[in-house]
Formats: C-alpha cells, sequence, structure tokens
C-alpha cells in the first residue's frame, strides 16, 4: 500500500500540537488553548477556501450557490 502522507505532514502537525502543549504549560487553561487552537484553524481554513476566488464578487456568487 503506498504511503499517501509523507514525514513532512506529520512534522507540521506535530510543530502545531509543541506550540499548542508549550501554551497549555504556560497559561495552564487546556480550555483556552484548545479555542484558540481551533480557532486558529478555522481562520485559515476559511482564508485558503477564499483564496481560491478571483474577487470577492465571484465568492459571494459561490456562496449564493
Amino acid at each position: 500500500m503506498t504511503q499517501a502522507t509523507d514525514q513532512a505532514f506529520y512534522d507540521r502537525a506535530d510543530a502545531h500540537i509543541d506550540l499548542a502543549n508549550h501554551h497549555f504549560v504556560k497559561f495552564d487553561d487546556l480550555g483556552k488553548v484548545s479555542a484558540s487552537l481551533t480557532f486558529g484553524a478555522t481562520r485559515f481554513s476559511a482564508w485558503m477556501s477564499a483564496r481560491s476566488f478571483k474577487s470577492g464578487a465571484e465568492l459571494a456568487a459561490a456562496r449564493e450557490e
């Protein structure tokens, strides 16, 4: 079976987990760290989706569909 995910994928994921762990140790509030990580991932996903459109009007038209 061919591996679809390379080591860099796991390295990037581990970097996010390491950052979250660092913040948890610093702030001692797992709920807030989790919320911040989720919020950041959501914002990045929205930006990734939006950049596939050439304009805001094109994005708005697709939203209506």
